[in-house]
């Protein structure tokens, strides 16, 4: 797909390009604005379908600091309800992210803390020191945070021809080339290439555990401004035994506007970023609490919040406040939400240890008014399942689980938690698979439950211990998960 689309390009020039790229050149009351189009793509047995949406990024600078900038960043992902989406949008549902972050003087965006704005401001000397690193990209759904628009440069700058590498934590290098000079609606441009793979991703191997997975980015930067103009990226993964497609993401983005906003413009986009930034630092701060500070937080909350809506000039950011309201509502009815607005869980990650009591959660299951909550599963033996929708092991795992349900029956709990997709992939499995338990929305379980790869599945004895913990998928998994479930149901064990 990509292949063809470049082809297209009229031009692409690597003479007399005697310009050098340099970071990203902003000013206070900049805003640079972002859309276009994703793809989300999966094509296994059974399982095919493509998801489109419409992507807006909207980032304005806050401030200049000493050595960079601070900016707000939005994001708004829609999907699109037409023939290629077999599921209703409301059904699929939108994302809106909004972040606080710092751009510093290496052209590098770092996630800064939200922090309540008091009047006048107190000035911070380093608000650099507070950044941490931008999550890593979704290898197979789309990101809700994305630096993409602003390119990954080596130290000081870098010239036409010029190759550099860009290490990221647990994952293959970045290679990155500009690889010549085009004229984008009359703006000329370097073209950025960049390619990150599995080593595997030529030869993958048949019995691999992990799927070998590309990611291709093309990015348009014109010189004069440091930031991109064009951005296309896609990110794909190969089913081991075959060889061909699992899924891919597809992203294209255009800048559309490119605006600096001074005097009253720009200061109603700073009011009403201030107050989205105090009410997302007032709800992450009482969340965790929910359930024992009573609703007078969340009313006090929610009563600002109709406040501004009332009196405070509308700004594109009045977006960020649907999932604030959405949250704040849940949460003043007794129900705790799993993640914070900020991403991170609602309470501490608490990884599966083996002698331990499995933290509690609480998940809601599409189509079911009462949520699933682990805690009310204790009396019996529970199996719990972590799977990736795409992975090359998915059917034998969760075919494993129905197994153990119709030889124990009524004596043992299983539920399947599904790591990626949206709302409803479990739902498919669920009847793809005719599954006779829970298949639920696991995004949130994996991170309360420190799971970082798949497939899992863990035994809980009926106090909710945790007796057996298997990674990985075989004939041995079977054995190992097998015993440790019939030595939680002999009579011994429930003295």
């Amino acid at each position: 797909m990509l292949t063809l689309w470049l082809s297209s390009m009229l031009w692409v020039s690597t003479a007399g390009t005697a310009e050098a790229l340099v970071p990203a050149r902003l000013e206070r009351g900049l805003e640079l604005v972002y859309r276009g189009d994703l793809l989300e793509e999966t094509a296994r047995p059974g399982v095919r379908y493509a998801r489109r949406y419409r992507v807006e990024y909207r980032f304005l600078v806050l401030d200049l600091l000493p050595h960079g900038a601070e900016l707000a960043a939005l994001t708004i992902i829609k999907p699109v309800e037409d023939a290629s989406n077999p599921v209703p949008s409301h059904e699929i549902g939108s994302a809106v992210r909004l972040e606080r972050l710092a751009f510093g003087a290496d052209g590098q965006l770092q996630r800064l803390p939200i922090v309540p704005y008091a009047a006048p401001r107190v000035p911070v000397v380093d608000p650099l020191a507070d950044g941490q690193p931008l999550p890593p990209l979704p290898l197979d759904r789309f990101a809700t945070l994305d630096a993409g628009p602003f390119p990954e440069l080596p130290q000081g700058s870098a010239q036409p021809g010029q190759s550099w590498t860009i290490r990221e934590p647990h994952r293959p290098e970045r290679v990155w080339k500009i690889v010549g000079a085009e004229s984008l609606r009359g703006v000329r441009c370097f073209r950025l290439d960049g390619r990150q793979q599995t080593a595997d991703w030529d030869q993958p191997h048949p019995q691999a555990s992990e799927w070998p997975w590309q990611r291709l980015d093309y990015v348009w930067v014109s010189p004069s401004n440091g930031f991109a103009s064009r951005l296309l990226r896609q990110i794909e993964r190969r089913d081991p035994a075959t060889g061909q497609m699992a899924s891919r993401v597809t992203l294209q983005l255009e800048l559309e506007s490119r605006l600096q906003y001074r005097g009253t413009l720009f200061d109603d986009r700073l009011q009403e970023l201030r107050a989205l930034f105090q009410f997302i630092e007032a709800l992450d701060r009482w969340l965790p609490q929910t359930g024992r500070i009573g609703t007078r937080p969340f009313d006090i909350l929610l009563a600002k919040i109709a406040d501004h809506q009332k009196n405070a000039p509308a700004t594109p950011y009045r977006e960020a406040l649907k999932p604030i309201l959405q949250k704040a509502e849940l949460a003043r009815r007794g129900e705790t939400p799993t993640t914070l607005l900020s991403g991170e869980p609602v309470g501490s990650i608490t990884p599966l240890t083996l002698g331990r009591p499995a933290p509690d959660l609480e998940i809601l299951e599409p189509g079911n008014p009462v949520p699933f909550r682990l805690s009310h599963c204790q009396g019996k033996p529970v199996v719990l399942i972590y799977v990736r929708p795409t992975s090359g092991t998915v059917d034998a795992v969760l075919a494993f689980g129905q197994k153990l349900q119709n030889l124990h029956g009524q004596a043992v709990r299983v539920v399947a938690f599904v790591t990626e997709g949206d709302g409803t992939t479990g739902l498919r499995l669920k009847v793809q698979h005719r599954l006779g338990y829970a298949v639920l929305p696991g995004q949130a379980a994996a991170i309360l439950h420190g799971v970082e790869q798949t497939p899992l599945i863990v035994v809980l004895d009926h106090r909710g211990v945790v007796r057996q913990s298997v990674l990985g998928w075989g004939q041995q998994t079977a054995e190992q998960i097998q015993q440790a479930l019939e030595a939680c149901l002999r009579p011994a064990a429930r003295l």
